[in-house]
């Protein structure tokens, strides 16, 4: 039987085969001797899958979005349909036959992006009661690598189907992958090696074993704006994940990036009654320079040649319900040992003692090129700074100001628990050297190299400044509005008044905006509308709780009457609503040390 053409499509895919020859067993009506195809392409959209997660759209749901339908239902499914097929094979396949398939391509899709592979050789084959599957490079793919084949056994009687992939280092070009897909670029330098086992039982597949991705090249703009050349990769996995993706278990697995490994154990179930996630791992103890070395250079290429010494270290846990959410367990340490020793000069700190150029937005938003620093117009020495405008950033910004290194690591832990529960990014945990250095040395992008950079460029700032030397540019270059920065041209602008005569109440006005300074918050004849206006209460009354201002400067405080330049007109601003006050509700855990009393309150959703 010949055939020089044969397509089949379904909603998951399509199979296109090309000169087909097949020869009939002489015994039994349908059974196959031997079948040879030149050519067969399969393309795959992956996650449509019937009854599983994901089913029609391929979307998988959020961590807290709750149920998730028919989950379960694929691995039943599967598991049942497991003994049909032995049973086809059995009555189409007779001992001894064999399906060859010259030049075999996969192509997979996944909410639009693409992966293929092939050409490679397969042959299936039946002997003793059991169905071999290997899948090898096609002639001339693997010249000049190593081979990485892929074998299958399929047991007709007693025995578990299992998968192997192994072999390697092979060119990802070699096995079918082109430049563009997934983003990847310079896929004839980037190898693939694995080493890994997979068996099929109970509705689950279980795998164990290791891989490694070397010399990878990408462009991916969620990452970098530059593209990304020589990252190594690789795991160490032993765990399962159930057919319908409803559970998901790794125990004492690997991942590793460059010299740094993220070692831990994974739990997740998902069904109709939520999502639950169980984790424990970290970083291990490790030399700051070999992690700052595992690091690509496209991704720190606006903080080049930055020499760190010292050691990092960090472990968590992770207990989730979303169907309990506020039962919600994480723990987060972090012992960053890590220091600055070296930096180029033109990243030196040092130049931020003079007056230094700097590009911003104007109050249309076109950028523009200003001049600031000490000894610039409107530039206020740290010991010339309001105490209110301290007391006011402390308390709205960065509690732990006066104590943490650069990064409060708890605020970190308390944002990730609420951006957990919310399913969804609701809250940063920047503290004011993080913002500093985006503001003096990087753009407006956000990328995954962007929060690298300014990871690196906060130790600088932190390691060649003094708190108050940080706090001082702080506040005389944030963005408190359109065009206007730092807190002397706020305070003329909003209040009429000087950068140095800031009441408690035009302070805590001014940090509060910090999040999003394009807002208005005052009324047509220039009074703070009433939400906004009890905000700022609130935030006095949180002052003195944390003994930041005493009984008195609190009562003259809630007596003041905010308005924008006394009810003189109304600030310029993006017309866009006024936006929800932070949450302020009182909380224990939410109170950060801070300078002299110990005590400060963290309220940033940035």
């Amino acid at each position: 039987m010949r055939a020089d053409l044969l397509r089949v499509s379904t909603a998951g895919g399509s199979v296109a085969v090309r000169g087909m020859e097949a020869v009939l067993a002489a015994s039994g009506p349908g059974r196959v001797r031997s079948v040879r195809m030149a050519e067969a392409d399969l393309a795959l959209e992956v996650g449509v899958l019937r009854g599983g997660v994901g089913a029609g759209s391929g979307a998988a749901p959020a961590l807290g979005s709750g149920a998730v339908a028919g989950a379960g239902s694929g691995s039943v499914e599967v598991a049942l349909a497991l003994p049909a097929v032995i049973a086809v094979v059995k009555q189409a396949l007779p001992e001894g036959a064999g399906i060859e398939i010259g030049a075999a391509r996969l192509a997979a899709t996944y909410r639009g992006e693409h992966l293929g592979f092939g050409p490679s050789r397969v042959a299936v084959r039946r002997a003793d009661e059991t169905v071999t599957l290997e899948v090898t490079p096609g002639e001339g793919a693997s010249r000049g690598t190593t081979p990485l084949a892929l074998r299958g056994k399929l047991p007709l009687g007693e025995g578990t189907p299992s998968v192997e992939l192994e072999g390697g280092p092979v060119s990802l070009a070699a096995l079918g992958v082109h430049d563009g897909e997934l983003g990847l670029t310079h896929t004839r330098e980037a190898t693939l090696e694995a080493h890994l086992r997979l068996e099929l039982s109970g509705g689950a597949v279980h795998a164990a074993g290791t891989g490694a991705l070397a010399n990878v090249s990408f462009l991916r703009r969620e990452v970098s704006a530059r593209e990304v050349h020589g990252l190594r990769l690789g795991f160490r996995a032993n765990g399962e994940v159930s057919l319908d993706g409803s559970r998901l278990r790794l125990s004492d697995s690997e991942v590793w990036i460059g010299d740094v490994k993220l070692a831990g154990k994974l739990e997740l179930e998902r069904d109709a009654q939520g999502t639950r996630v169980r984790a424990v791992g970290g970083v291990p103890l490790a030399a700051c320079d070999a992690v700052l070395s595992s690091i690509p250079a496209a991704l720190i290429a606006d903080a080049p040649g930055i020499k760190l010494e010292g050691t990092f270290a960090l472990t968590h846990s992770l207990s989730y319900d979303s169907a309990h959410p506020a039962a919600l367990a994480l723990s987060l340490h972090v012992d960053n040992g890590c220091h600055v020793t070296d930096a180029p000069a033109e990243l030196s700190p040092e130049r931020f003692r003079g007056v230094w150029s700097r590009d911003v937005k104007g109050p249309d938003g076109t950028p523009m090129t200003i001049r600031t620093g000490p000894g610039a117009p409107g530039w206020i020495r740290y010991d010339d700074l309001p105490r209110t405008m301290e007391i006011a950033v402390l308390v709205c910004e960065d509690g732990g100001f006066f104590r943490h290194r650069g990064f409060d690591f708890r605020a970190i832990e308390m944002a990730l628990k609420d951006d957990i529960k919310a399913g969804r990014f609701v809250r940063g945990a920047s503290t004011i050297s993080m913002q500093l250095a985006k503001n003096l040395y990087l753009g407006k992008e956000k990328t995954l190299s962007r929060k690298v950079e300014e990871a690196l460029l906060t130790m600088l700032l932190e390691s060649k400044l003094s708190k108050n030397d940080l706090l001082e540019i702080y506040l005389n270059i944030v963005e408190l509005g359109p065009g206007i920065y730092g807190i002397d041209q706020a305070a003329e602008y909003y209040f009429d008044a000087g950068g140095k005569e800031l009441s408690l109440g035009q302070a805590l006005y001014l940090a509060s905006i910090l999040p999003d300074p394009t807002r208005t918050h005052f009324e047509p004849d220039g009074k703070i509308s009433p939400r906004w206006g009890e905000y700022i209460k609130k935030l006095m009354r949180i002052a003195r709780d944390v003994k930041r201002i005493n009984d008195e400067e609190l009562e003259a405080g809630l007596a003041e009457e905010l308005a924008f330049r006394q009810g003189s007109g109304t600030p310029r601003g993006r017309d866009r609503g006024e936006t929800e006050p932070a949450s302020i509700e009182a909380d224990d855990s939410r109170f950060l040390d801070g300078p002299g009393d110990g005590q400060g309150f963290d309220l940033r959703t940035r």
